[in-house]
């Protein structure tokens, strides 16, 4: 279903569906689909937005498709996907156990950006979609598809305020930082799936949307910046744990019945780049690194939530260093410590 906005940028330049199909076809006539994605396609756009074509092929014979085309006034931006590209990130999220993944840095990279793929294509809008590119279409407008999403929402929010929790004696600032990416990616599991996407805005515009007076509330203070004296920041960081421990998101996770325990693993510090696939942060435009020692983490030696009382300080402040860290979390089935 085509979305109000693109619309109204379509009915803006004098466009049609034909128009946009065209520019596409008369470049790569073998094209699987072509699709207009992005914000536009997904509600969200305004005059400003560009429109988002993306034509998808079924290997890596590029045609002379342009990666810019200016009409009557209008940006759009044109792009190639490979199926087997798509295809192989459903394969992943499909067979991805989730609970597993989270704990370990290379996969949950992985993950991640499949879901940030798939996920540019179900809010996108089909101008064409050939059988080949059926079953990939049906899988990302599927429940299967959404409850994936949720879940990696859930455990984000998880692994965030587990790292809040150890980092709070220490660093109660930094502990602060991780407790609002927490409170944002339990409301964008309840939310939406597209701030996967989109970011902060964009959960933001969805809450007021649903008129969730509870949800905004929440989501505009994990926004404010922490002010006082370490004191005030220690409280203020108390109180998001308490709304969260309540939350429906993570309730279940923090009072599960067979003693599940979280395990905190080695930190990672992203790099920032002026472009790259984006992770909790939204579009701040952060990465992973390419290579980190968090890749080859091993769960035999873990930071036992329940034992961070044993750590130091300077083991403490090693693990999270001031900036941006990806904190990651892993499961176990052990009944002693349980993070609470």
């Amino acid at each position: 279903m085509k979305s109000t906005s693109l619309q109204n940028a379509m009915d803006r330049h004098g466009l049609t569906d034909k128009d946009l199909l065209d520019e596409v076809l008369s470049a790569a006539p073998k094209a699987c689909a072509v699709i207009v994605t992005g914000s536009l396609a997904a509600g969200f756009g305004n005059e400003h937005s560009d429109i988002d074509l993306v034509c998808i092929v079924p290997d890596g014979q590029y045609s002379r498709l342009p990666i810019m085309v200016y009409r009557d006034g209008a940006k759009i931006d044109c792009e190639y996907w490979l199926l087997p590209d798509l295809i192989a990130a459903m394969d992943r999220i499909s067979a991805a156990d989730l609970q597993q993944d989270v704990g370990h840095f290379q996969e949950w990279k992985k993950l991640t950006r499949a879901l940030q793929l798939l996920i540019k294509l179900s809010v996108a809008y089909s101008l064409q979609v050939t059988d080949s590119v059926k079953p990939l279409w049906d899988y990302v407008h599927s429940a299967d598809f959404k409850h994936r999403i949720r879940t990696w929402w859930s455990l984000e929010a998880l692994r965030l305020m587990a790292a809040a929790r150890h980092a709070l004696p220490s660093q109660p600032r930094f502990a602060n930082n991780l407790y609002s990416e927490a409170v944002l990616a339990a409301l964008s599991s309840q939310a939406t799936e597209q701030s996967l996407l989109f970011g902060k805005k964009w959960l933001g515009e969805k809450l007021r949307q649903s008129c969730d007076e509870t949800g905004l509330a929440l989501y505009h203070l994990a926004l404010e910046l922490p002010c006082g004296d370490e004191a005030q920041v220690r409280e203020r960081c108390l109180e998001l744990d308490r709304m969260l421990s309540h939350s429906s998101v993570l309730e279940p996770w923090l009072y599960r019945a067979d003693g599940l325990c979280w395990w905190l693993t080695p930190a990672a510090r992203l790099n920032k780049f002026a472009d790259c696939v984006l992770l909790w942060q939204g579009k701040v435009g952060y990465e992973f690194p390419r290579k980190h020692a968090a890749e080859s983490w091993s769960c035999d030696r873990p930071l036992q939530m329940g034992a961070a009382d044993g750590l130091d300080d300077n083991a403490t402040t090693l693990l999270f260093k001031d900036g941006l860290v990806w904190p990651g979390l892993a499961f176990s089935s052990a009944t002693a410590g349980v993070a609470r």
